[in-house]
């Protein structure tokens, strides 16, 4: 959570991957990846201007190989691959 109330996490889906949210003002955003089948890890996090990052590989990669982050700028639900 940042100093604005503003709360990122991860939400477990049925197949046991994740989704990246934000918890603003009383309502859940699910950020949306770039395309691909990716596994996000460990947690994300946010800033005090509300920009996002989260580790990321693809989704049968373990231990980190392939591994990227993704940027949410401030109240962006599109992620932008770092």
């Amino acid at each position: 959570m940042n100093a604005s109330g503003v709360v990122v996490g991860l939400a477990t889906r049925p197949d046991d991957e994740a989704d990246v949210f934000r918890y603003q003002n009383g309502s859940v955003t699910f950020l949306k990846p770039p395309p691909g089948d990716w596994h996000v890890y460990p947690t994300p996090a946010i800033n005090a201007a509300g920009d996002i990052v989260v580790n990321a590989e693809p989704r049968h990669s373990s231990g980190g190989s392939g591994s990227i982050a993704f940027y949410w700028p401030a109240g962006s639900d599109t992620a932008v691959v770092l």
